[in-house]
């Protein structure tokens, strides 16, 4: 996750208060998504529509915080206050790297703590020279070695690679990489080594329209205990449902049991009934 920074002088700065509340929070957000996307300061034309409006970014040019481009705005002096997309990526590289390294020394230590294990267990169950043997324990049966050395291998063995067409967790795009942590805070665990290109490039285009955590609650209200999702591309469908932003929701207007139109139109006695008193 990278962090959109924001000075503690910012609140009554000159140019903060020139260009006002409205503009701030465009500036705020679009900072975000800039952190979020690794833009290096860059807001395309297409987010600001998203985000606020165009004359609230023109308040944030004549303040001296954003300055015009070719395709969109971008933040003044970026790169002094924030890190760059090459400083993120590095840092995100390391950290996978001492992850790899971590699991392979935590595999490694559980291999040396279950062939110790394995000895003293094999040691523990020799019978000393002249005495007989003890009657066999019917809880554990006698596994052949044959077997053992193949679970051995098993537990050895390296991950099965994603099937064609497909694509590995850590070839993810950086935005799917913090929507998937995202949704994983939330308890939300599926494999996303099957998604295909176009997989990706809906679930892009839903997370620059809507953000990360209207997607994630999309999945959370999604979510079946008795069914839950395998795989990330169960979800795609239900991103690409979701009404855009602004849009009105239709007023769905109650029908007739009976004849199955509107009740405004149908003939019908709709007067709840009472209950006859008995004497």
């Amino acid at each position: 996750m990278t962090w959109f920074k924001v000075d503690d002088n910012l609140a009554f700065h000159p140019k903060v208060m020139a260009a006002g509340n409205e503009a701030m929070g465009l500036w705020v957000r679009a900072g975000s998504w800039c952190g979020q996307h690794l833009t290096d300061g860059h807001v395309p034309e297409h987010i600001l529509r998203l985000l606020g409006t165009r004359r609230q970014a023109d308040k944030l040019v004549t303040a001296g915080l954003w300055t015009r481009d070719a395709d969109g705005w971008r933040f003044h002096d970026w790169l002094d206050r924030q890190p760059s997309r090459a400083d993120e990526e590095a840092r995100r590289a390391d950290k996978a790297e001492a992850g790899r390294l971590g699991g392979k020394a935590s595999g490694a230590a559980r291999r040396a703590k279950r062939d110790a294990h394995q000895r003293s267990n094999h040691e523990a169950g020799a019978s000393p020279a002249g005495e007989p043997p003890t009657r066999p324990d019917p809880t554990r049966p006698n596994v052949p070695s044959e077997h053992l050395a193949a679970a051995a291998a098993a537990v050895d063995a390296p991950p099965p690679q994603p099937v064609d067409n497909a694509t590995a967790s850590t070839d993810l795009p950086d935005s799917l990489v913090i929507l998937k942590a995202a949704l994983e805070a939330r308890k939300l665990i599926v494999r996303w080594d099957r998604l295909t290109p176009q997989h990706i490039e809906a679930i892009e285009a839903a997370i620059a329209l809507h953000g990360d955590e209207r997607l994630v609650h999309a999945a959370q209200q999604a979510y079946r205990a008795d069914r839950p999702a395998a795989f990330a591309q169960a979800w795609v469908g239900v991103w690409q449902s979701l009404p855009g932003p602004g849009t009105r929701l239709r007023v769905v207007q109650p029908r007739c049991e009976t004849h199955g139109q509107p009740l405004k139109h149908c003939g019908c006695d709709v007067t709840p009934l009472t209950e006859e008193k008995h004497a």
